[in-house]
């Protein structure tokens, strides 16, 4: 009788391992998918946001629109600032490299809701400068 019941404690931690080992497994290869997914939005954020503040620097500078109004208070310089700044703080190398090195879902989640917040920074900019450079 305690052999059986030894042996029944063994499969099951046995079983309970193996469960924790394919969860690890699954879990890391979640993480693994959604860093490539992030790391390859992120590059193509950084190109936008490169993009986006040379269009603004050259409206600036072929129109002299540095005080020119987009939006309420908002001028052109400003915009270009700001872009400037959202970059550096948001879109650096420092930023992408921490993403890389993380394995953690937690950080993984936090920065794909700060990509997220980024895209629709770039986006809103995107329309201000289009609605006044045509």
């Amino acid at each position: 009788m305690l052999l059986t019941n030894d042996l029944m404690i063994l499969v099951a931690l046995g079983a309970a391992c193996g469960l924790y080992a394919f969860v690890a497994f699954c879990i890391q290869k979640l993480s693994v998918n959604k860093k490539e997914q992030m790391l390859s939005k992120y590059s193509e954020l950084r190109r936008q946001s490169l993009t986006l503040q040379e269009v603004v620097s050259n409206y600036l500078l072929a129109d002299d629109a540095d005080k020119k109004l987009l939006s309420g208070e908002l001028t052109c310089a400003d915009l270009y600032r700001q872009l400037k700044s959202n970059h550096v703080y948001n879109l650096s190398d420092k930023y992408l490299s921490k993403v890389k090195k993380s394995n953690n879902l937690l950080f993984l989640n936090k920065a794909e809701r700060k990509l997220y917040e980024q895209e629709e920074r770039l986006n809103n900019a995107q329309r201000l400068i289009s609605s006044v450079s045509r």
